[in-house]
């Protein structure tokens, strides 16, 4: 079996407490620290090769497909998914298998899961990389959590969107030139968009269907993490904030809440970006992993 690379990443699953979990490894020196990336709600780990890959030269670079995404097979049952909890339990299990120090890094519904996994395990997260995490307002996470529970279902623009969404094509170059350069993919370079459909379908009868299913990825779009606030307040580890100029799913009212139990955690909004900022911007997703990693302050001026 060749090494895996990070243009030719190797594709197994991990046995965990919590069932085999599917990821991806880029590669790196024998005996680095670990570095897990956790994609944006309806993604892959796939998608942010391009971002990852330089990493490979000082850590041991992994991403997963979490539950209902990818080439995933753990069960994902949209009736069944009434919070984001579930996604933090996952991604401990995993970071339960590695050996030695785990940086964690992540972007939207994954940013979010890394913060729940650090709170969880915060004597084995060394540092975290948070692009644009999802951080709603505790009142507002609990309500709609609390009302699905019940069987009020939220109204959310992306989860009706997710379910309009085409889901089947009749091959993967087919699916590249329809999402490229239109509405989330409209910032996204073209390398990433063919990444983002290569580990984001499956074969199907007419020819390939989106792995994530929209009516899973709907329901994340109609769910909330639970209480990041009190994982925050678990992590001593240091943290790099790094949230959109618009349409940001970390707004400034939160993320300065989240100082206040997570004293060491630098917040950088960065000019020019959307909730796409590690596609965007990948420079800085790296440096920053390098700054948490105890390399050069982060800086964004000068960048």
């Amino acid at each position: 079996m060749s090494k895996p690379s990070p243009e030719n990443p190797g594709m197994r699953f991990v046995d965990t407490a919590r069932g085999a979990q599917f990821i991806y490894d880029f590669g790196g020196p024998d005996g680095a620290p670990w570095l897990h990336f956790a994609h944006a709600n309806g993604f892959n780990g796939l998608t942010y090769r391009h971002i990852l890959a330089p990493l490979t030269e000082s850590f041991r670079v992994i991403a997963w497909d979490a539950r209902g995404h990818g080439q995933s097979t753990l069960a994902a049952d949209p009736a069944r998914q009434s919070n984001w909890a579930t996604y933090g339990k996952d991604l401990a299990a995993l970071v339960e298998t590695l050996d030695g120090p785990v940086y964690l890094s992540g972007h939207s519904l994954g940013g979010a899961t890394s913060i729940d996994t650090a709170g969880q395990m915060a004597g084995r997260v060394a540092g975290l990389v948070l692009a644009d995490p999802v951080m709603p307002p505790t009142a507002v996470s609990v309500g709609i959590n609390v009302a699905r529970i019940f069987g009020v279902p939220a109204v959310n623009p992306m989860a009706r969107t997710a379910l309009a969404r085409r889901r089947d094509f009749p091959d993967a170059e087919t699916a590249i030139k329809s999402f490229t350069g239109r509405g989330a993919f409209k910032t996204w370079a073209p390398e990433m968009v063919a990444d983002y459909v290569t580990g984001g379908v499956k074969p199907s009868d007419n020819g390939v269907t989106l792995a994530c299913a929209p009516e899973w990825e709907a329901v994340n779009f109609s769910t909330m993490p639970d209480n990041l606030t009190t994982a925050f307040g678990k992590i001593k580890a240091p943290v790099i904030l790094l949230g959109a100029a618009k349409n940001s799913t970390a707004p400034a009212a939160m993320t300065l809440g989240a100082k206040v139990f997570c004293p060491q955690m630098e917040v950088h909004r960065i000019e020019g970006t959307t909730h796409f900022l590690p596609m965007e911007r990948p420079d800085l997703i790296r440096r920053a992993v390098y700054a948490v990693a105890g390399g050069a302050p982060f800086k964004v001026e000068d960048v």
